[in-house]
């Protein structure tokens, strides 16, 4: 990797070890200092819209201001954000906090409006066979002019994605760490170790993603990973005992993020050089503005005391998600494997 990739790379790594003591907690916080589920779930689609609205301006600044300044600027706002979050305790305060700083709720190395910028900037930094295994060590280390074909696959890809986010968003971690301490009963210390574990195994599946979709395809590893994780997730609030909803969830976590580092190199790579700011931009725009109801519709579900609702939701559209994936994508190669299987098909033409 050049230099510029490791230095991507580790700010990504320092930002989501960051945010990883963060988005465990933060709805626990929130339910000890005495804020209802209502104003929980509020607080997390603030921080989510903010982050959406930051996202959707560098699509118009990115070219004007640069990734570099964009990337510090950002970085500096989410640290300001943290500190205030820390610091305050009145809601109408701390719901501006969310929206202005785009506060990270909801983890995974997930960066709001940073990941755009890191994602095209990354693409540039390698060859483009060497893409798929970059944004696995990304993953693990965090997870303009167009041409009309381009655009009608950048909105199809992202309105795709953004149905995954959305229903992702029903099950956020801050929200499923909530649900163990809340519902199972399972102490703090436990939830901890919980999302290390899952967190850790999450990462080697991330490379493990990596290696598969070179033999099956991209495609292919994003769907036939993501089904299994969807079926247990919808289990997960069936379970009778708290060490069985924290088992499946771990199990869960290998397949679950297995989709990261192969759908961020294929929407890279079925675009030109000169869309992928956008396709990054819309991309990660489409998706979080439609995640920023999740929250407070999962809470408002949960408050009512359909607890198993959010759950299944999720799994269900998970699913839906996959499926139109593959039937709408399947034959849609990445530029350089069309080459490859242009040049194989010539030489077996040829003998």
């Amino acid at each position: 990797m050049s230099h510029d990739t490791w230095l991507i790379v580790m700010a990504c790594a320092m930002r989501a070890f960051g945010q990883g003591t963060v988005f465990v907690l933060i709805a626990i916080y929130l339910h000890l200092v005495e804020f209802n589920l209502v104003q929980i779930g509020l607080f997390l689609s603030a921080a989510l819209a903010g982050a959406a609205v930051y996202t959707l301006s560098i699509m118009f600044v990115c070219d004007t201001l640069g990734r570099r300044r964009l990337l510090i600027a950002f970085a500096i706002i989410l640290a300001g954000a943290s500190a205030m979050v820390a610091s305050m305790e009145q809601f109408p305060v701390l719901f501006a906090v969310a929206f202005l700083g785009a506060f990270s709720v909801a983890g995974g190395g997930a960066a709001g409006a940073m990941q755009p910028l890191e994602q095209s900037s990354l693409s540039e930094t390698v060859a483009e066979g060497q893409r798929t295994d970059l944004y696995a060590i990304y993953g693990i280390m965090g997870t303009g002019d167009w041409r009309l074909p381009s655009s009608r696959l950048i909105f199809t890809l992202s309105g795709l994605f953004s149905v995954d986010h959305f229903a992702g968003g029903l099950v956020a971690q801050s929200l499923v760490s909530l649900w163990f301490f809340t519902k199972c009963g399972i102490k703090l210390e436990s939830i901890a170790l919980i999302f290390f574990g899952s967190n850790l195994i999450a990462a080697v599946s991330l490379w493990v993603a990596a290696k598969l979709a070179n033999r099956i395809g991209l495609i292919n590893t994003m769907v036939i990973t993501h089904i299994p994780a969807s079926v247990m997730l919808i289990a997960i609030p069936f379970l009778p005992k708290a060490g069985m909803a924290a088992s499946f969830w771990l199990v869960r976590s290998f397949f679950g993020q297995m989709d990261v580092p192969t759908r961020q190199p294929y929407t890279m790579a079925v675009v030109g050089p000169n869309e992928r700011s956008p396709m990054a931009g819309v991309n990660s725009a489409t998706m979080s503005v439609t995640g920023t109801v999740n929250p407070s519709v999962a809470t408002a579900l949960w408050n009512i005391g359909a607890t198993s609702i959010p759950f299944v939701s999720c799994g269900v559209l998970k699913i839906s998600y996959d499926l139109a994936l593959w039937f709408m994508f399947r034959k849609v190669k990445p530029p350089e494997k069309a080459r490859r299987a242009a040049r194989a098909g010539a030489g077996d033409s040829r003998g």
